[in-house]
C-alpha cells in the first residue's frame, strides 16, 4: 500500500463487504496493518450508525464513521462517537417526502435520533425484511408516519453541549464593568472572593468564547437534558394563525424550571474549592428549589432567604426546598442586620429580591465556610444558561427553521439571556434577522421604564455597582404572583443588548398574562408558571399579528417553568381576585432621582 496514503474511507456494500455481506480475511489483515502503521480508516455508508459501527468492531479497529450517505459524521468509539457534522433533511422538506411516499405507496426508511421508523403497511413490509436481513437494521413500525413530523424535536444525550458560550468574546464594544462602592474603581477578582469561589469569578470576567462544562456537571445535566423543543400545534390551531410556534420546555428539570442549569454548575465549583454551605435568595422559589437540589447532589448545606410574600404564596415550593435539605426563611428576617433594619423601618414589608440578596450576602461574608450563590443577573449565570439556547439552535436546524422571534420572560435575565445569547452573533453577522423580545410585568418594569445607570444589586448596598436598567435598589414591587420577576434591575449583559437596541422589551399586566396561561394550558396541556406565562402572552400577541398580516413567521419562546406550585394564584384568577398593577410613574421618578445622585453616576 502507498506510504503516502494517510486516510482510507471505505464504503461497505460492494466494497468492504463481499456478496455474502462479510469482510474477507485478506482485507481485514491489510486494514489492520494499515491502521497499526498510523493510517486512519473511516467507514462510510448510507446505513445508520449501529449498522456501520458493528464493522468497526469486526475489524477490531476504532474507526470514525460517515453514515446516512454523508449526512452525519461521528468520531471514534473512544471519543464517545461524538457527532462533528450533522446535516439532516429539514423537517419542512421531510413532510413533503413523507406525503409523496405515502400517496404513491413507496416504502420509506425514516431515521430520527438514530432510530429507524417505517409505515406499518403489511403490503410493503417485505421491503423492510429485505433491508433488515442485509444490514441488521431493526425497524420500529408505526401506524402513521406523518406523526414523525415535528411535534417534539428531541436530541440525544450525546448532543448535550459540552461547552457554554460566552458572548463577552463577541460583543461590539465592552460592557461597563462592575464598580467597587468604596474605591470607585472596577471590581477586581480579590474583591469577589468573600462571596464567590475563584472558579466562578474567573468565568465572570472571562472573554474566552467557549468554556468547557465539567464532566461532573454534564453527568447531572443528563438527569433532564437535553430538553425538548415542542411545536405548539394546538395553540396555533386555536389562534388560527399561520405562524409556527415552538417552545423550549425547561420545565422537565427536577426543580421544574431552567434554574438547575446554573445551580448545578455553581454548587460544583463551590464544592471543589472546599465550601461547606451556600446562601441565596429566591423570589417565587424556583431558584431556591434548584439550588437546594444542586446542594443536595454535591453534599453542601443550603440556606435560602425567600421573599416573604412568596414564602406565604407558594408554600409547596418551600416544601420542595425542605425535601432537598435546605433551610428556608421568609425575608426580611431577624437573622441579619440588613433584615432587622428593614423590619424596623417597615414591620409589614412583603420583602423583595433586593432585600433577600442583602441578607444572603451578609450571611455568606460573616461565615468562613460559606459562599453566596446568585440565580440570575451575573455573567457566569447567563453563561451557564446558554446551554438552553445552544440546544434550541441545534433543534431549529433539525426542523429547518430560522427563528423570526425569540421570546422569554425577564426578572433578572438568566432564562431569556441564556435562550437568546447563542443566536446573537448570527444577528451581528447578518445571518438572521431575529427579533429578541424580553417580557416583564407592568408592576416591575425595569427594562421598559427604568434608566440605564449604575446601581447596587441589592437593597442594603452590599454588592458592587452594576450598570443596568434599574428602578432603584430601594424599589419594593407590589405583591404580584410572578415572584421571579420582581427584581429592580436586570443582567448587565442583557441591559447592554437593550441599550444597543439588539433586544426589544415589552411589559404586561398580570390578568392578561393569566389569560394567556390558561389558553396555553387548555391547548397544549401544560400549566405554566406565572413568570413563564409572560412569554406565552407575548408569543400569542406575535402570532395574532401574523394572523392579521398573513405572515408565516417562526415564533419560539422559552417555557422556563411549570406552574404546579402556583395553583393558589390560578385559584385567585378564577375567583376574579387578581389585580393589575402598573407602578406609578411618580414613584419610579422619585427612586431614580436618588440613583442619579450616586457618585458612580456623576462621572
Amino acid at each position: 500500500m502507498d506510504k503516502k496514503i494517510k486516510l482510507l474511507a471505505i464504503d461497505l456494500d460492494g466494497t468492504l463487504l463481499n456478496s455474502k455481506g462479510k469482510i474477507s480475511k485478506e482485507d481485514k489483515t491489510v486494514l489492520k496493518k494499515f491502521s497499526e502503521k498510523g493510517g486512519i480508516i473511516v467507514l462510510a455508508s448510507g446505513r445508520m450508525t449501529d449498522c456501520v459501527s458493528i464493522y468497526s468492531n469486526i475489524l477490531e479497529i476504532d474507526t470514525p464513521l460517515i453514515v446516512y450517505n454523508g449526512g452525519m459524521v461521528r468520531l471514534r468509539k473512544k471519543e464517545k462517537r461524538k457527532i462533528i457534522y450533522h446535516n439532516p433533511v429539514p423537517l419542512k422538506y421531510s413532510r413533503i417526502i413523507i406525503d409523496y411516499c405515502l400517496k404513491n405507496r413507496f416504502f420509506l426508511n425514516f431515521y430520527y435520533n438514530d432510530i429507524l421508523y417505517a409505515q406499518n403497511d403489511p403490503s410493503l413490509k417485505r421491503y423492510a425484511e429485505i433491508y433488515s436481513k442485509q444490514t441488521g437494521a431493526k425497524y420500529n413500525f408505526i401506524e402513521d408516519l406523518k406523526i414523525m413530523k415535528d411535534k417534539k424535536i428531541m436530541l440525544s444525550e450525546k448532543d448535550i453541549p459540552t461547552a457554554w458560550y460566552n458572548i463577552l468574546s463577541d460583543l461590539p464594544g465592552q460592557i461597563p464593568p462592575p464598580i467597587h462602592p468604596a474605591t470607585g474603581k472596577p471590581v477586581e477578582a480579590k474583591d469577589l472572593l468573600p462571596i464567590f469561589p475563584m472558579g466562578l469569578i474567573q468565568q465572570e470576567v472571562s472573554t474566552e468564547r467557549w468554556i468547557e462544562i465539567p464532566n461532573e456537571v454534564l453527568e447531572v445535566y443528563k438527569l433532564w437534558r437535553p430538553t425538548p423543543l415542542v411545536r405548539a400545534y394546538e395553540l396555533e390551531k386555536y389562534l388560527k394563525t399561520p405562524a409556527r410556534i415552538y417552545y423550549k420546555n425547561e420545565s422537565v428539570s427536577p426543580a421544574g424550571s431552567h434554574k438547575p442549569n446554573t445551580a448545578v454548575a455553581q454548587a460544583y465549583y463551590n464544592k471543589i474549592e472546599g465550601v461547606k454551605r451556600l446562601t441565596t435568595e429566591t423570589g417565587a422559589g424556583q431558584w431556591g428549589s434548584a439550588l437546594a437540589f444542586a446542594c443536595n447532589i454535591f453534599g453542601l448545606k443550603c440556606t435560602i432567604y425567600m421573599v416573604k410574600v412568596s414564602y406565604h404564596q407558594k408554600p409547596f415550593r418551600r416544601s420542595l426546598m425542605h425535601v432537598w435539605g435546605a433551610d428556608v426563611y421568609p425575608s426580611p428576617t431577624n437573622l441579619t442586620n440588613a433584615g432587622r433594619k428593614i423590619l424596623e423601618e417597615s414591620p409589614d414589608s412583603p420583602g423583595s429580591l433586593g432585600i433577600a440578596i442583602s441578607e444572603a450576602v451578609e450571611d455568606a461574608v460573616t461565615h468562613d465556610d460559606t459562599k453566596y450563590s446568585l440565580g440570575s443577573v451575573l455573567n457566569h449565570v447567563l453563561l451557564h444558561q446558554t446551554i438552553v439556547g445552544l440546544e434550541t439552535k441545534k433543534q431549529l436546524e433539525i426542523a429547518g427553521e430560522k427563528p423570526d422571534v425569540l421570546i422569554g420572560c425577564v426578572g433578572g435575565g438568566s432564562n431569556f439571556g441564556g435562550f437568546i445569547i447563542p443566536f446573537v452573533p448570527d444577528k451581528f453577522a447578518g445571518k438572521i434577522n431575529t427579533k429578541f423580545l424580553a417580557v416583564e410585568p407592568t408592576a416591575c418594569p425595569s427594562l421598559t421604564k427604568g434608566l440605564y445607570l449604575y446601581d447596587f444589586g441589592d437593597t442594603a448596598g452590599l454588592t458592587p455597582f452594576l450598570k443596568m436598567y434599574t428602578l432603584g435598589h430601594s424599589f419594593v414591587p407590589p405583591k404580584i404572583h410572578a415572584g421571579g420577576l420582581r427584581y429592580h434591575g436586570d443582567a448587565p449583559i442583557l441591559c447592554y443588548l437593550v441599550y444597543k437596541k439588539v433586544v426589544d422589551a415589552v411589559a404586561y399586566p398580570q390578568k392578561a398574562v393569566f389569560d394567556a396561561a390558561v389558553t396555553f394550558a387548555k391547548t397544549e396541556g401544560i400549566l405554566p408558571a406565572p413568570e413563564t406565562a409572560h412569554a406565552i402572552k407575548a408569543a400569542i400577541d406575535e402570532a395574532i399579528k401574523c394572523k392579521e398580516t398573513g405572515e408565516e413567521r417562526c415564533i419560539v419562546f422559552n417555557f422556563s417553568g411549570h406552574g404546579f406550585f402556583d395553583i393558589s394564584a390560578y385559584d385567585l384568577y378564577f375567583e376574579g381576585k387578581l389585580e393589575d398593577y402598573e407602578y406609578p410613574e411618580e414613584e419610579i421618578k422619585k427612586t431614580l432621582e436618588e440613583i442619579k445622585k450616586l457618585p458612580v453616576n456623576q462621572k
